[in-house]
């Protein structure tokens, strides 16, 4: 019964991601207290905090990194989740992230690094 919970957990927090977050606050708070994965991947690698980073959603990324979510695993393109802010500017969640660990010289598979998605 708890593996089901957990895969049902994770699988909602992903979903949660992609969906307008003021309907959803609570659910999504729930989910992190009880134990969801805020590491759960996509199979391209894209993980709920790049999907946080990509939407600009500052109270989803900031609780999942307060959860420990790694603000600097790649997806399977060497995209971090600051990467993926820098692209779409989203300058408050990019604090976070680099207050949480995340470095501005991991490069993608490209070679570009967050310097260079800020400076496009």
């Amino acid at each position: 019964m708890e593996l089901v919970w957990t895969l049902q957990t994770n699988i909602v927090l992903f979903l949660y991601t992609h969906l307008p977050m003021k309907a959803t606050w609570r659910l999504f708070l729930e989910l992190l207290k009880h134990g969801a994965d805020v590491d759960i991947a996509s199979k391209n690698g894209f993980n709920p905090i790049h999907t946080g980073a990509k939407e600009g959603h500052k109270e989803v990324t900031r609780e999942l990194l307060n959860d420990g979510a790694g603000a600097y695993i790649p997806d399977k393109n060497g995209l971090t989740s600051l990467y993926v802010a820098k692209q779409k500017v989203h300058m408050e969640v990019d604090r976070d992230f680099l207050n949480h660990g995340a470095s501005v010289y991991v490069a993608d598979k490209d070679r570009f690094t967050p310097i260079y998605a800020a400076a496009q």
